[in-house]
């Protein structure tokens, strides 16, 4: 934008054909004004030699992730960024533990773009019970129950092949089981 105001009342001519006291401007170039003003004529000439276009901050990236996991959010649109955490990377890799936004500018020289938010949403593991006996006796087996609601597979460890949420274990395999439930999106911790 280029301003010619004066006070009082007065009349503008721009090199463009404008007869406002400003104007805008979108590409390089010489550009004057006469002004008159109380029986003057008052002439002013700039030469614009790079228009700086206005940036326009966009961020892309995984906007949900489960707890504990991190990923990286990609601004673009600027030659230089402001993050609302501060940091000035274009790439910003974050692990936050609870739902958080995210909010950036971008700069062309002295030009900044509307900030662009976005909402990382932490979502919560499944959670399960995992119930059975502890002792086995007699060469009798164990039967082993992951309860989650929500799980679509379940992992056995160590070594069991099976994903289904019922195992039943022979005492003749000494040792510790454990198990994870997965439910489409996130693991059980």
């Amino acid at each position: 934008i280029l301003n010619a105001t004066l006070p009082g009342t007065n009349q503008y001519f721009w090199s463009n054909g404008s007869t406002q006291s400003t104007i805008k401007i979108y590409s390089p170039g010489t550009y004057w004004v006469n002004v008159f003003s109380n029986c003057c004529m008052y002439t002013d000439t700039i030469h614009i030699l790079n228009s700086l276009s206005l940036p326009v901050a966009t961020i892309s990236g995984n906007t949900s992730i489960c707890k504990g996991d991190s990923t990286n959010l990609l601004v673009s649109g600027g030659s230089s960024y402001l993050w609302n955490n501060g940091a000035t990377d274009s790439l910003l890799t974050i692990k936050p533990i609870v739902t958080t936004m995210y909010t950036v500018v971008a700069k062309n020289g002295s030009c900044s773009s509307v900030p662009d938010t976005v909402i990382v949403t932490v979502l919560q593991p499944p959670l399960f019970n995992l119930i059975g006996d502890s002792i086995s006796c007699n060469s009798s087996s164990v039967q082993l129950i992951a309860i989650c609601p929500t799980a679509q597979t379940t992992h056995w460890s160590p070594g069991i092949l099976s994903t289904n949420d019922t195992i039943t274990v022979s005492s003749n395999i000494p040792g510790y089981f454990s198990a994870y439930v997965f439910d489409g999106t996130c693991n059980s911790q």
